[in-house]
């Protein structure tokens, strides 16, 4: 099967055109599966797919299988791709031991979390008020209706799922490992590189970086590192996958996005910035539920407006919308560039205080009133009190830093 070419690298492969086979690596883990897969020359009989770019396999060319999961299996130019494995050989390598459990349960209502070992987490009350004001400390989202735990001594609040998430994992966007961290203090937030949103939550780092002399600085937040194949989406009857690294435009907002989850069945992509948006939400232009909604994609249809800027809304990207009220409002206008950030905390050395008063207050930079969900409010020298609207106005002097709020100085 191997034949001498007049090239650098004189052999290659007659079935599959790989010139590369003869040094594929034996066994290897990659970021699409929890097993590590070993290199197969023939995979048998069947209908195979591709675990990473979801294409037909020819099972006489060979590939890299899972010996636990006897269905999964991946091309070799695909397992090796860069942004798919470590480029480590782990042929005679021990396993690795089983990961430590995030939580401990001292009884069935009670639990001792890795993040906040200092008290108890107890299971929450299914009565308990104002649930929408209070904020998850690993995800930033609204407690809402989900199962929670709250401390038994001091305003920390968990969903179960989040309680829930694993320390070390495997994400489809990062070649490593990664690692579940918690944020160093109240306020320091940093920018997913993936959805591109600030956060002041939990968040998963890369592994790599405590073990080896080149620093990665890979940080995600957990919404991201949640993610997993197959991703399915109200919004799209595919399921989607992290086939590529092509960059694509995305099907619901109509930008580029470098970082996206494309579908096998039809053409549509999902970037991360709009995959891991909120599918609910509560606003206070609406009693109801706000819900993800997509427009019938006619720039010519009957005339859309936000009800928050009171400007138009494009029926050819998703919105956020009320099924009852038939309110439509741009997915900006709700959210804000602060919504992962917990009401209370300081950032840029001013308080992230919640916009739900009989006024908005005018921000110092932008001179509009504060039209998102929360604001940032400083006291300067004099006592004066001062408002930012969003962080895109506060950090307009990229000379501060974080713990400088720009019109403080």
């Amino acid at each position: 099967y191997l034949s001498t070419i007049f090239c650098r690298n004189p052999y290659v492969c007659l079935e599959c055109g790989y010139h590369g086979c003869i040094t594929l690596p034996r066994v290897i883990s990659i970021n699409r599966h929890d097993h590590r897969v070993s290199r197969s020359y023939h995979l048998g009989h069947g209908d195979w797919e591709c675990g990473v770019c979801r294409e037909k396999m020819h099972w006489p060319f060979g590939g890299f299988s899972c010996k636990r999961c006897p269905n999964y299996a991946v091309h070799s130019k695909c397992a090796t791709r860069d942004d798919v494995w470590d480029g480590e050989e782990l042929e005679d390598e021990p396993e690795e031991e089983e990961e430590e459990a995030p939580y401990k349960e001292v009884n069935e209502n009670e639990i001792i979390h890795f993040s906040h070992e200092e008290h108890n987490l107890r299971l929450g009350d299914d009565n308990v008020i104002d649930c929408e004001k209070m904020r998850c400390d690993a995800c930033i989202l609204p407690i809402n209706s989900d199962i929670f735990f709250k401390c038994v001594q001091c305003n920390f609040f968990l969903h179960k799922v989040c309680a829930s998430l694993p320390r070390k994992k495997r994400n489809i966007l990062h070649n490593h490992k990664v690692d579940l961290r918690v944020r160093d203090k109240p306020g320091k937030y940093f920018e997913c590189i993936y959805c591109l949103q600030f956060f002041d939550g939990f968040r998963y780092t890369c592994k790599n970086s405590l073990k080896s002399f080149t620093r990665c600085s890979f940080k995600i937040d957990v919404r991201c590192g949640s993610i997993s194949e197959p991703f399915n989406h109200e919004l799209h009857p595919h399921p989607l996958y992290r086939t590529s690294r092509e960059t694509k435009t995305c099907g619901a907002c109509g930008q580029e996005s470098d970082y996206v989850l494309s579908c096998t069945s039809c053409k549509f992509a999902l970037g991360m910035e709009c995959a891991t948006l909120p599918r609910t939400v509560k606003h206070r232009c609406d009693d109801h539920v706000l819900s993800l909604h997509f427009g019938d994609g006619n720039s010519k249809s009957t005339q859309l407006w936000c009800d928050i800027c009171e400007g138009k809304t494009d029926p050819r990207v998703w919105f956020y919308g009320c099924d009852s009220c038939g309110t439509t409002l741009h997915i900006k206008c709700v959210l804000g560039d602060m919504y992962y950030f917990k009401p209370g905390n300081k950032y840029l050395g001013a308080e992230l205080v919640s916009n739900d008063g009989m006024t908005r207050p005018f921000c110092i930079v932008c001179k509009n009133r504060c039209m998102f969900p929360s604001y940032l409010k400083a006291v300067v020298d004099d006592s004066t009190v001062e408002y930012g609207c969003s962080m895109g106005c506060c950090t307009q002097d990229t000379s501060k830093g974080q713990d400088e709020l720009l019109y403080t100085i």
